[in-house]
């Protein structure tokens, strides 16, 4: 943008390039810049769009979550078998407001994202204070959701909010890393002997699954143990040629 604007200024200025009226402008600089990584492509695309295009920040943890017995807003009506149900949901905060209540106190209509789709919430006044800490735009969470159909609508209050990143952080033995051939090597050693360095609840193994060129893979045991929570796995997941991870 600088760069357009200052040729568009010596465009209308009195003054001569010193190449000659006629010289073609000079091309504007490209900067060397990393790709962003899935995370920071997902944030940069709520920001910019308020939606998400490319996947969802919940879809690294969809395992985890399912052995929790999360249940995402597009199968609600699955666990409706009577007027109500009480069940564990999952989502990225859009939009928190706060109302006064008619007896008193507050509740807070929220608005949430998973990977189904969008979708509402209420948090009444006895649950609003221990919730607000997790009523950060942005914030992954996981609640406890009571679920009633109320003349054919369906109204979810939630309650006992908690970080996504706890509730998905379950101890594995290790992770097998699926790479593709071109994997940048350099890259990975330098993320991996960052992971060394940091805290995390869950560690375990690292192996790396390489494929040969006849078809046939090899499988390397790295020495140690690595964190293996969720911030660690998304590291490893923006290494160029990290094909895919699986805990066991």
């Amino acid at each position: 943008m600088a760069h357009a604007i200052a040729t568009n200024n010596d465009e209308n200025s009195n003054q001569i390039s010193l190449f000659g009226e006629s010289a073609t402008p000079p091309r504007a600089p490209i900067i060397d810049q990393k790709p962003w990584g899935e995370q920071e492509r997902l944030s940069n695309e709520f920001a910019a769009l308020g939606l998400f295009l490319s996947g969802h920040p919940l879809d690294d943890m969809y395992e985890e979550l399912m052995l929790r017995k999360t249940v995402f807003f597009a199968r609600v009506p699955e666990y409706m078998q009577t007027s109500e149900a009480v069940f564990r949901m999952a989502g990225i905060i859009r939009a928190a407001k706060e109302r006064p209540a008619k007896r008193g106190g507050k509740f807070a209509g929220v608005t949430l994202s998973d990977p189904t789709g969008e979708f509402d919430v209420f948090i009444r006044p006895d649950d609003l204070e221990a919730a607000r800490p997790h009523l950060k735009i942005g914030e992954a969470v996981s609640f406890v959701a009571n679920a009633k159909s109320v003349d054919g609508d369906l109204k979810i209050s939630a309650s006992r909010f908690d970080a996504a990143l706890n509730i998905a952080n379950t101890s594995y033995q290790g992770a097998k890393l699926f790479l593709a051939q071109d994997v940048d090597f350099v890259s990975f050693a330098n993320t991996t002997e960052l992971l060394k360095g940091r805290e995390s609840e869950v560690f375990g193994e690292l192996r790396l699954i390489y494929p040969l060129e006849d078809g046939r893979e090899v499988e390397f045991l790295l020495p140690g143990r690595f964190p293996l929570d969720i911030p660690a796995r998304r590291a490893l997941k923006t290494i160029v040629g990290v094909a895919a991870i699986k805990e066991y």
